[in-house]
């Protein structure tokens, strides 16, 4: 049974990151993960492991719940810019009392074999063929935009660099690892993901959390529900103990119209992307991202 969680993504992480730390297209919210740590409220001193690390969002409210944490990332680039993180909240917090650590490799979570034992895994996965163009939402992005230049007889400026990223989207700047799961789609994507929950179970102590923090996506216009494959997929090793659903649309109350009426108010917590995606295919509207947690059998 799902619950839902308000008000997640109304800080974002600016200044909380080194300057050269911040540049991932896919960082986790920074108030979504404190709550996902202060929800799970494990003792002072636990290891915890994020095996799609990223620029190491989850590693800071780690460090100031005193967690000693460890992250994998397959891309070069986002190892070092994570390094520059943690170095940055060292330099700015390790005076603080109960202060953590926190430890970045670079590596493929695929085959890891690391010598420690964790309390709990926290990390947002890749979406299944995020780095690839066809049938995507990257891919939808794409036909929008041709789509709105037909409407308007404008043409469409290929050779323009800014225009190409804005128009090919999210997945050109990603990475450039043929290993990354960015790169699979349909039953090699969960091939490998099957491959980094065994992985996990090995590395996690008894009695362990695993929290995934996912959303749906679209591929064919139809809509893949990525937090129930995981929960499938995890069986018979995890149980699911709470399904939360962190709501993309904040409200704020009523305002007043210039006619005087009144209208709710509210916010919705997307990128300009998937903004574009939803005007233009609002059956491919997504409300929520999904916050599972599972406990090692």
């Amino acid at each position: 049974m799902e619950d839902k969680w308000e008000l997640c993504y109304t800080q974002n992480w600016q200044n909380k990151l080194h300057p050269h730390g911040i540049d991932h297209p896919a960082k986790i919210s920074y108030q979504l993960i404190n709550k996902i740590y202060k929800h799970l409220h494990l003792p002072q001193g636990s290891r915890i492991l994020d095996p799609f690390a990223g620029v190491s969002c989850t590693a800071l409210h780690a460090m100031q719940c005193g967690y000693h944490w460890t992250g994998i990332e397959i891309e070069p680039k986002f190892v070092q810019l994570s390094q520059k993180n943690i170095d940055f909240w060292n330099q700015k917090y390790q005076s603080l009392p109960n202060w953590g650590s926190a430890t970045i490799l670079h590596g493929d979570s695929t085959i890891m074999n690391l010598n420690d034992s964790f309390d709990a895994m926290i990390t947002s996965p890749p979406y299944e063929g995020m780095m690839k163009k066809e049938n995507s939402d990257e891919w939808i992005r794409h036909d929008a935009n041709v789509r709105r230049a037909e409407r308007s007889k404008k043409p469409i400026h290929w050779s323009s660099p800014g225009r190409k990223r804005a128009i090919m989207g999210f997945y050109a700047g990603y990475g450039i690892e043929p290993n990354n799961l960015g790169n699979l789609t349909s039953h090699r994507f969960w091939e490998m993901m099957q491959r980094i929950i065994d992985n996990i179970y090995k590395h996690l102590k008894p009695n362990g959390y695993v929290v995934w923090v996912t959303k749906d996506l679209f591929r064919n216009r139809e809509r893949i529900y990525v937090a129930e494959k995981i929960k499938e997929i995890s069986q018979p090793q995890f149980n699911c103990i709470h399904h939360h659903q962190a709501l993309l649309t904040e409200h704020y109350g009523t305002y007043l119209t210039l006619n005087g009426q009144e209208e709710p108010k509210s916010i919705k917590r997307i990128s300009f992307f998937r903004y574009m995606v939803e005007k233009h295919y609002p059956e491919n509207t997504i409300d929520w991202e999904d916050i599972i947690c599972l406990q090692k059998i």
